[in-house]
């Protein structure tokens, strides 16, 4: 279902059929950037970095003209490449079953010198 996907962390929503992924850009955190990228998945398709969210946020921080930051950033949330409100937002990631039970798809993973080891046994 996913291939060739760059992400900080990636999470399945069992029994929803969404799969995020957790992104962070210029250093990540409160003085960088991040966000969280919500996916339909299904059969017929392979998740790479060319599809789009169903649902996603993205949070920047602010910096002044001296390039110092301010201590606050600016969160845009999007739905199907269209940003709407936060309440939107929250309400739609609510009907999409998306909450904190997701599973990281990265618990029971292997790295890939275990998986080569394990297919050449």
């Amino acid at each position: 279902l996913l291939d060739s996907m760059h992400a900080a962390e990636v999470t399945y929503f069992e029994k929803t059929g969404i799969l995020a992924k957790f992104s962070r850009w210029n250093g990540g955190g409160d003085e960088g950037g991040y966000g969280w990228y919500y996916y339909q998945t299904d059969k017929e398709q392979t998740l790479t970095e060319d599809s789009t969210p169903v649902l996603y946020d993205t949070y920047d921080a602010v910096y002044d003209d001296k390039g110092e930051f301010t201590g606050k950033g600016v969160t845009h949330y999007y739905q199907n490449e269209r940003e709407i409100d936060e309440k939107m937002y929250q309400d739609e990631r609510k009907k999409l079953g998306i909450d904190d039970s997701g599973v990281s798809c990265t618990k029971d993973a292997a790295a890939i010198d275990e998986v080569i080891k394990l297919i050449n046994n």
